[in-house]
């Protein structure tokens, strides 16, 4: 079980009961203590029945909410476990919690021990100790308060509260404004031991209307700046009642305190309007406390924070404007209250007078005398305070009119709220409507001009289009043409491949012709060179060398010179043969030596009839023959030289195989 405390602070008549009853009807099961600081709980230490007198009536005289159970049935069912630990004292004496004083902690622990739930403690009496519980006890702290004004006249449906303020202002360690305030009103301190006789003593002895409220206001006002600077949080009730926003609020803080299931949707407490009279009667008395509050320990900055709370948090009825019915019930609701003052002014005049008439009497006067005296005073009293009684019940009849204006007027003000609310949400949605307008606006320009800007990209792609067609167009008929030129090619090609075919087999037929040829010219030199070298040859060299002489012919000296060459011829032409041969072979010093050889062209001459007659090139591959056929072509320059050195027959022979050739060549052709 959590016994973590809950402590509930106020000042009398803020509503701390209907608190309590939050806490008390909660589902959480909280164990709640109502005033365990009360009299009555010092009076029931002998007699617990007195905590059972509290009934009904009582409440309603006192305009408490109407509970299911007595008010002090937690403190009656824990009796007598907290009778030993509760000392009169603690209740009003200990109000300021002098140093060493018993301020009611073993009570309050006593109250913890013996709770069948989380306790929680409302009480109007420890407004001026709270940092002193809570260092000592620990827990969670509120701290509940209400304008000063509706507070104030609330105290005025009793004498009592006036009475236990008296008492607070006469407990011990009061603080300096409070002091200066005794001197203010000419307060006498009351030094009774019994809290009966104490409570009869200030009962006897009222204050007017000026001296109650600068007492009531120095008290709230020390009040919440003990609160402010010691509480967990501060819980206003007139914002409870006036704002649902406040409430969830104060809910959603008190449930990250860990206080939650709590309901405040019934809270509604009686919020007076002021005239202008009502307002100079509490600011005069304000400006006095405010002076005494600097005097003592306060300084400025602390008063400003105070009335800063203050305004932040009066009642919104103070801000709307009343109509005209409700501001005539507000004007006699301020001379009913000038009426209260007075009369409480005249029964505190009546008081002090008595009193001053029972010392002069006890004095002057026999006990007979005094008796006497004493009864007429009392008369005097008693019609005064039937007076008040009257106009107090005016005054609450008038009160009573004014809560149901006040009602009608909530309700229409409550009305004309939801109408705003409508109006406001109405405004709020024509307010989004034109704004989402304006928006879709906004993107319809947008679109246009991406729009425009499509179209212009479009139509920049048609003329894009356009070009790449006739682009294409161009290249289909480029293509086609080329298709055309590459079909046509093709056919040259393959004309061209057949006619390569053909000349290669043409040209093989020639070479198969042409073998033949110099195979027979092979034949017919070498018949030549047998017949030049056989008997017959030699038998007629002889005459053949007189014809020449006779006949002038020099041919022989030539023919010996040329045999000569021709052996010399003979015996290089091997060698000669065998370079060509390598030279042939090897491509890359073929194309070097080619064009060097080219240059001197009998130099090339001569070797290339060596590679024909040493069949170097009939060897080589057939491209190499047809570079030489033309030379064999030209063979009869060649052969021109070889001729000198022949015979007449066998240049007869030549000339006829000569012949052939070229009938052979012209049959080619």
């Amino acid at each position: 079980m959590n016994k973590s405390p809950i402590f509930i602070h106020s000042l009398f008549r803020a509503a701390s009961t209907y608190l309590f009853n939050v806490f008390r009807r909660s589902p959480a099961g909280y164990c709640c203590f109502q005033e365990p600081l009360h009299e009555l709980a010092v009076f029931a230490r002998d007699n617990p029945t007195v905590l059972a007198d509290h009934n009904a009536e009582k409440a309603r005289s006192l305009r408490h909410p109407i509970m299911d159970d007595s008010y002090f049935k937690e403190l009656l069912d824990a009796w007598p476990k907290w009778t030993a630990a509760l000392q009169p004292f603690a209740v009003y004496d200990g109000y300021f919690c002098p140093p060493g004083s018993d301020i009611g902690l073993a009570y309050w622990q006593a109250l913890i021990d013996s709770s069948t739930g989380r306790p929680v403690f409302q009480e109007t009496r420890t407004s001026g100790r709270i940092r002193a519980i809570r260092d000592a006890l620990g827990g969670y702290h509120l701290y509940l308060w209400r304008n000063p004004w509706d507070q104030w006249w609330s105290h005025k449906i009793a004498p009592y509260f006036d009475a236990a303020n008296q008492l607070i202002l006469n407990a011990p360690n009061a603080p300096p404004a409070l002091l200066a305030l005794r001197t203010l009103i000419r307060f006498e301190p009351y030094s009774g031991d019994d809290l009966a006789q104490s409570f009869n003593h200030f009962l006897a002895a009222p204050l007017g209307s000026a001296e109650s409220y600068l007492l009531f206001y120095t008290l709230w006002c020390l009040a919440l700046q003990e609160g402010r600077l010691n509480a967990g949080l501060l819980i206003n009730i007139d914002r409870l009642t006036d704002s649902p926003a406040y409430r969830a609020a104060t809910l959603n803080d008190l449930a990250q305190m860990g206080i939650g299931a709590l309901d405040f949707s019934d809270c509604k407490i009686p919020q007076g309007h002021y005239d202008d009279s009502d307002r100079r009667f509490f600011s005069d008395q304000e400006e006095r406390v405010h002076g005494l509050l600097l005097e003592g320990a306060w300084s400025q900055a602390d008063l400003d924070r105070v009335s800063a709370l203050r305004a932040d948090y009066e009642p919104s009825c103070w801000r709307d404007k009343v109509s005209a019915a409700v501001s005539l019930i507000v004007e006699q609701a301020s001379r009913a209250r000038a009426v209260a003052r007075h009369l409480e002014d005249r029964v505190a005049d009546a008081a002090r007078e008595l009193l001053v008439h029972n010392g002069e009497n006890v004095r002057l006067h026999g006990r007979e005398d005094q008796q006497q005296r004493l009864e007429e005073i009392k008369d005097a009293f008693a019609q005064v305070r039937v007076g008040l009684a009257a106009h107090n019940a005016e005054n609450e009849r008038l009160h009573a009119r004014l809560a149901a204006r006040d009602g009608e007027f909530t309700r229409l003000q409550a009305h004309i709220t939801s109408q705003l609310c409508q109006t406001d949400g109405l405004t709020s949605e024509i307010a989004r409507l034109q704004a989402h307008t304006a928006w879709q606006q906004g993107e319809k320009e947008a679109a246009t001009a991406k729009l425009a800007q499509a179209r212009a990209a479009l139509t920049a792609r048609d003329v894009a289009i356009e070009q790449l067609q006739t682009h294409t167009a161009w290249q289909q008929r480029e293509k086609e043409a080329a298709t055309a030129e590459l079909a046509q090619a093709r056919a040259a090609l393959t004309a061209r491949d057949m006619e390569i075919e053909r000349l290669h087999a043409h040209i093989a037929w020639q070479h198969g012709n042409l073998e033949q040829v110099h195979q027979q010219l092979r034949d017919c030199h070498a018949q030549l060179l047998a017949l030049n070298h056989s008997t017959s040859g030699e038998v007629t060299r002889p005459l053949r060398a007189v014809k020449r002489l006779t006949s002038r012919d020099l041919s022989p000296f030539r023919l010996s010179a040329a045999d000569l060459i021709l052996t010399g011829k003979e015996a290089l032409r091997p060698l000669l043969a065998a370079g060509i041969r390598q030279v042939l072979i090897r491509p890359q010093l073929r194309a070097g030596l080619s064009p060097v050889i080219k240059r001197v062209p009998g130099l090339h001459q001569r070797l290339l009839r060596v590679a024909l007659n040493t069949s170097v090139l009939l060897s080589e591959a057939p491209d190499t023959v047809n570079h030489s056929v033309p030379d064999i072509q030209c063979g009869h320059i060649v052969d021109e030289e070889i001729q000198g050195t022949m015979t007449p027959h066998a240049r007869h022979i030549y000339a006829n195989l000569r012949a052939a050739i070229d009938k052979i060549d012209e049959v080619q052709r």
